[in-house]
């Protein structure tokens, strides 16, 4: 008896929400694989190829995730230090994922002498929700 009341809510809210199942559009798909490529032919070296190995970019619904080994962000946006002031703003998904507000810039808030920063190699994708929401405006979902 609960099991058909229970149903019967599904089948109703579905019905509400007018719920369609969507495909993952291919443009969204062939932006993850150039981003992948992207970031693992970027300007760094990489001795172990951990690095590059560890880069992967994944579809989930009409998102992107990143995901690389830490000290790859610190080679792509770069540190600022007492040689180095080159490092690069955070993007806002960058910047999210290390609670930071968007154009922080590693290594800024160091009063260590110790610290001689990392110039900025660029190599995560700065325009990403741009081309995210370019294909998803363009595309027939």
């Amino acid at each position: 008896m609960e099991e058909e009341g229970l149903e019967d809510l599904i089948n109703e809210i579905l019905r509400e929400v007018d719920y369609v199942e969507k495909e993952i559009p291919r443009e969204l798909i062939e932006l993850a694989t150039e981003l992948q490529s992207q970031l693992q032919n970027g300007d760094f070296k990489n001795r172990t190829g951990n690095l590059r190995q560890s880069m992967n970019v994944a579809v989930d619904g009409t998102d992107l995730k990143i995901s690389m080994l830490v000290y790859g962000y610190f080679l792509s946006f770069g540190v600022d230090g007492r040689r180095r002031r080159g490092a690069f703003g955070l993007t806002e998904d960058v910047a999210n994922a290390f609670g930071e507000p968007v154009g922080y810039r590693f290594g800024s808030r160091t009063k260590s002498n110790r610290v001689a920063g990392i110039n900025a190699r660029r190599f995560y994708p700065e325009d990403l929700e741009n081309l995210i929401i370019n294909i998803l405006e363009n595309t027939e979902l």
